[in-house]
C-alpha cells in the first residue's frame, strides 16, 4: 500500500484484567489423578472409539467436514473471503489450508499455511483466501470446490456453500468495475481541503475522470454519499464537468460534512471511503462501481472527521 492511515486509528488490543487465580491441588488427589492418567495413556486401543474426522483410506471425511465461503465488511474491498470449515465430528481436524478454485477468477488461491488452525468438533472456523484476477463476462453462475489440507497431510475436495450469495455478486462487481475501467481512469485526491462555512467545516474531495477508450462515449452521472460522508446540501453528487468525459482530463470537487460523528463510526471503518460510482458507457448505464480512496487521502478523511465533529 502507498501509506498508511494514523495510528489514531488503530486501536490496541486491551489487556485482560482480573483473571482468576490458579488453585491448588490436594497432594493426595494430584497422586490419584497422574496414576490414572497413566493407566489410560498405557491402555490398548481396542477399546477407543474410532476417529470419525478420518475415511478409511487416510482422506479426511467429506462427510464429517462442510465448506461454505463468507465475506466480512472488511474483506471486500481488498477482494478476499472466508472459507468456512465446518466439522461435524467427533474428533478435532487440524487444517493447514484451505484452497478455493471457482470459476470467477483466473487461478485457485489458498489460505496462509502460517494460520493454519485446528477446528474443533461441532464448531467452525474461518480461512481467508484472497481471490484472483476476475474471468469477465459475468454469466452463468459460479462453479466452485474447496481442497482441505489437514496438517497431517490427509485431505479431501469438498463443493462450497454459499448461502449469501457471495460469489455471484463479486463477479458481477468485478467485471462491472473492469468494463468501466476500460473505457474510463477514476481518481481521487490527492488531499482534502477544508472550508469554515455556515460555522460549519466543510470537506471536499477532488474526482477526475479520463477516457481511455475513444470509441467510448463516457458519462459520470452521480457520485452517492457513504456512511461517513454526506454529499452538501444534495442526497448525492451530479458534479456537470463529468457528463461528458474526453481524453482530457476532467475534474470535479465533491463537497461535503460528516455523514455521522460517533467515533467508533471511523475506528470501525470499513467502506466509508468507497465512493459509488455511477457511469454510463455508450449511453448504457453500467452497475454501480466502488472508488477506492488511497490509504493517504483515507486517514485525510478520518482527519476531517474529527476535526469537524470537534472530537
Amino acid at each position: 500500500m502507498q501509506g498508511q492511515t494514523p495510528d489514531r486509528w488503530h486501536r490496541e488490543t486491551p489487556q485482560v484484567l482480573g483473571a482468576p487465580r490458579r488453585r491448588s491441588v490436594p497432594r493426595r488427589v494430584a497422586g490419584l489423578l497422574v496414576t490414572a492418567l497413566a493407566v489410560g495413556a498405557c491402555g490398548t486401543s481396542a477399546g477407543a472409539p474410532a476417529p470419525t474426522s478420518a475415511a478409511a483410506d487416510g482422506a479426511l471425511d467429506a462427510e464429517a467436514l462442510t465448506a461454505e465461503i463468507r465475506q466480512s465488511r472488511s474483506d471486500w474491498g481488498v477482494r478476499r473471503v472466508q472459507v468456512r470449515i465446518h466439522n461435524a465430528s467427533d474428533e478435532p481436524v487440524d487444517v493447514a489450508t484451505a484452497t478455493l478454485e471457482t470459476s470467477i477468477v483466473d487461478r485457485p488461491t489458498t489460505s496462509d499455511p502460517a494460520r493454519g488452525r485446528p477446528v474443533p468438533p461441532g464448531r467452525y472456523r474461518d480461512f481467508p483466501v484472497d481471490l484472483g484476477g476476475p474471468v469477465c463476462p459475468a454469466g452463468e453462475a459460479p462453479s466452485s470446490s474447496v481442497l482441505v489440507r489437514a496438517a497431517d497431510g490427509r485431505e479431501v475436495t469438498l463443493t462450497p456453500g454459499d448461502p449469501q450469495g457471495h460469489l455471484p455478486r463479486i463477479h458481477r462487481e468485478d467485471c462491472a468495475e473492469q468494463r468501466v475501467r476500460e473505457a474510463v481512469r477514476l481518481e481521487l485526491g490527492p488531499t482534502v481541503t477544508a472550508e469554515q462555512r455556515d460555522g460549519r467545516l466543510v470537506g471536499a474531495l477532488t474526482l477526475t475522470a479520463t477516457a481511455v477508450d475513444p470509441d467510448v462515449e463516457v458519462s459520470v452521472t452521480r457520485v452517492d454519499g457513504t456512511v461517513l460522508l454526506l454529499p452538501l446540501g444534495a442526497p448525492s453528487w451530479s458534479p456537470p464537468e463529468l457528463l461528458r468525459v474526453g481524453p482530457a482530463p476532467a475534474t470535479a470537487v465533491l463537497e461535503f460534512l460528516p455523514a455521522r460523528c460517533d467515533p467508533h463510526a471511523v475506528a470501525e471503518d470499513k467502506r466509508g471511503t468507497y465512493l459509488p460510482v455511477h457511469v454510463t458507457l455508450d449511453g448504457e448505464a453500467q452497475p454501480v462501481v466502488h472508488l477506492r480512496s488511497p490509504d493517504p487521502l483515507r486517514g485525510q478523511v478520518y482527519d476531517h472527521i474529527a476535526a469537524a465533529c470537534g472530537w
